[in-house]
């Protein structure tokens, strides 16, 4: 993998899981890529905004479409219209 990265004229290679170990540093010395790695701790704040903003997207949807069938008070109404 280093060696294509290099090939390809790569300088650095990124890391984002969890643990420690999961890269061959001493393959990435060869071909003379520099290695980083981001731990978990720093991840996990953006997980949490990531997930809240989902479940608001989702219950905002879910608030439309509750209008949206409240102005025609029926599923059989809507289809009668030709909206679904």
């Amino acid at each position: 993998m280093f060696s294509a990265l290099s090939k390809a004229g790569g300088k650095a290679f990124s890391n984002m899981a969890v643990g420690y170990n999961n890269v061959d540093v001493n393959a990435a010395n060869k071909y003379g890529v520099a290695v980083g790695n981001t731990p978990v701790s720093f991840l996990f704040h953006p997980y949490i905004i990531f997930t809240l903003t989902l479940l608001y997207l989702h219950f905002k949807c879910m608030w439309l479409v509750s209008l949206f069938f409240r102005k025609f008070q029926s599923y059989h109404v809507c289809l009668d219209e030709g909206f679904l």
